[in-house]
């Protein structure tokens, strides 16, 4: 009885860990093209609450354009 409740948990804790990997990987690639927006369009921004609120924007308008 405790082996099948210990597999599912670990079925359960493996399916977290994918979903989350996965969640970071699609940001660092939002970032990537953030980053890459930035260079080639020669934006700067002063403090990284600017930053942040502009890479908000970005994910919307990446986000309208699908």
């Amino acid at each position: 009885m405790k082996i099948p409740a210990a597999l599912g948990i670990m079925a359960s804790i493996t399916g977290l860990a994918t979903y989350i990997y996965n969640n970071d990987l699609t940001k660092n690639q939002q970032y990537q093209q953030f980053n890459d927006w930035i260079t080639e369009h020669s934006r700067s921004y002063g403090t990284q609450a600017e930053y942040e609120f502009r890479f908000e924007q970005f994910k919307r308008s990446l986000t309208e354009m699908e």
